[in-house]
């Protein structure tokens, strides 16, 4: 059985081509990008809907948009895809979960 493992995150909000802005979740051990894998479109609404809340709350949260400060973290878990040193890309299926910390 494949390995599951846990990266806690953190959002970056960056400029968009195709919006005025986008967010985006990195490691906040290393900086790099955490992709959830290809997805579903009820699956990519929730995790819209998923990061919405989060930025909403940002204020109440300022540490899930920064990567040295650890104390709230978007945790996520699952079987790797691929792994690199810029991108850590997570099999979309039942074993992916996240969740703030």
């Amino acid at each position: 059985m494949p390995e599951i493992i846990s990266v806690r995150c953190y959002v970056e909000q960056y400029e968009s081509t195709t919006r005025p802005v986008g967010y985006r979740l990195l490691e906040k051990q290393t900086g790099r990008r955490v992709v959830l894998g290809e997805t579903t479109t009820a699956g990519l609404e929730h995790f819209m809907q998923f990061i919405g809340a989060t930025v909403a709350n940002r204020d109440s949260f300022p540490a899930l948009f920064s990567q040295h400060d650890d104390s709230d973290a978007i945790v996520v878990r699952g079987q790797v895809a691929a792994d690199s040193a810029d991108e850590l890309l997570f099999k979309y299926d039942q074993q992916l979960s996240y969740l703030l910390d």
